[in-house]
């Protein structure tokens, strides 16, 4: 996570009653990001957002783990998607389907 995010997401999950989940320790970092991703779908559905999107790095194996424990589908692939450390990598397209949409 981004040290630049960090800090709002933190006030977005004591806003919501989520801030005891923010204690390091084993595990703190998947209780953050589980904590991390119900809030964003919480926020979303009050806002009337009916998809949420993403998009992960293949080889990103916890982080794929955790949307599709929180209901998200794979539905794709980009090829070469971006460069990190000078390399060309893969992203797997993930999406959520909310309120109505997700009857």
């Amino acid at each position: 996570m981004g040290a630049a995010v960090a800090p709002q997401l933190a006030r977005l999950l004591r806003r919501r009653g989520r801030g005891e989940r923010l204690r390091s320790g084993v595990g703190a970092r998947a209780r953050l990001g589980g904590a991390l991703v119900a809030a964003l779908r919480d926020e979303a559905e009050q806002a009337g957002i009916h998809k949420l999107l993403g998009k992960l790095f293949t080889d990103n194996a916890p982080s794929r783990r955790l949307v599709a424990r929180h209901g998200f589908r794979e539905v794709g692939t980009h090829l070469r998607h971006g460069r990190l450390d000078g390399e060309w990598r893969d992203v797997v397209l993930v999406e959520l389907l909310l309120g109505e949409a997700a009857d």
